[in-house]
């Protein structure tokens, strides 16, 4: 089975409607992504938002 990748936009997306307030486990069966991608992308925006 091919794994399935998302492109910063997709998960910045998803992060962003998460931030106005749709709970993770909806974001998660809505995209078709998993919690751990969801909140590795969490921790990779705050890590970028430090950097710069």
């Amino acid at each position: 089975m091919k794994k399935v990748r998302f492109t910063e936009n997709q998960i910045i997306s998803i992060l962003k409607k998460q931030k106005s307030g749709i709970a993770i486990k909806a974001l998660v069966s809505e995209n078709g992504v998993s919690e751990a991608t969801v909140y590795n992308g969490k921790r990779s925006m705050v890590v970028w938002r430090l950097m710069n």
